[in-house]
């Protein structure tokens, strides 16, 4: 048994050895600002300056997110601070794909034991994680309020996923797709005085998957709605929505999602 646990502990410090090497540390709180919501201003500022945690850079591609052996009692979770990230469901011959982006809060080496479902991802644009090591969880259980705004996060990350099964049943290719998009919107758009933008190039393919349809439906759902102003393809191939709720709420009260 002290083999065994010596081995485990080994296994542990590699691992986070090899992250720090790779990719430093950094100042969560500083990265990641609304975790302190709730909290006492003085106590705020002292947790921005002193909390560093082990950070993540992850490369475009598929990626295989399994920790060594023993590591999931140590970490709390990976946060995502930038980037895009695709988790994909398969059962059978259907597959669910959920993107995940900056807030969202993932414990990818969990698997339910019970479930027919297998499970993929995939980073589609560099991201950036923070590992949520020991050293947070021990900061977090002095400081309540961070751990409830990670649980708030993880509510919002389910309700987000019911939302996203109600679209799929929508009849209307376009309508269905402008939905999703809006969806996209509110959790990670930047309200503009043009309407809000959505900072990810997601291709059409994807966009296809996100919205359950092939993407020639897809495709041909973005072209009408480009074609009647309701979305705009930037530049830099990300997208506009310019007639989204939330830009006549800006223009009247301020903002309703984060201002570019």
């Amino acid at each position: 048994m002290l083999t065994s646990s010596r081995a485990t502990e080994d296994d542990h410090a590699d691992f986070f050895r090899e992250v720090a090497v790779a990719s430093g540390r950094i100042h969560v709180f500083q990265a990641d600002a609304a975790l302190l919501d709730g909290m006492p201003a003085r106590t705020a500022a002292v947790l921005t300056r002193r909390v560093l945690v082990p950070r993540m850079c992850l490369s475009p591609g598929p990626w295989d997110p399994a920790l060594p052996l023993g590591a999931e009692g140590e970490v709390l979770g990976l946060l995502v601070l930038d980037g895009l990230l695709e988790r994909t469901a398969d059962v059978g011959s259907r597959c669910a794909p959920e993107l995940l982006g900056p807030g969202d809060l993932l414990r990818p080496w969990d698997h339910d034991p019970d479930s027919s479902a297998s499970c993929s991802w995939r980073v589609h644009e560099r991201a950036e994680l923070a590992v949520l090591d020991n050293h947070f969880s021990a900061v977090a259980c002095r400081a309540p309020r961070v751990l409830a705004n990670l649980l708030e996060r993880t509510v919002h990350r389910s309700q987000g996923l019911a939302a996203r099964l109600a679209i799929g049943q929508v009849r209307s290719a376009e309508q269905r797709v402008l939905l999703l998009l809006q969806a996209i919107a509110e959790r990670w758009g930047r309200v503009t005085t043009d309407g809000v933008h959505i900072p990810f190039a997601l291709q059409h393919d994807t966009i296809g998957r996100l919205a359950c349809m092939r993407r020639p439906t897809a495709s041909t759902a973005l072209t009408a709605l480009q074609r009647s102003g309701r979305l705009v393809r930037c530049a830099d191939r990300t997208w506009l929505l310019p007639e989204h709720p939330a830009t006549a709420s800006v223009r009247a009260t301020g903002p309703a999602l984060r201002a570019a």
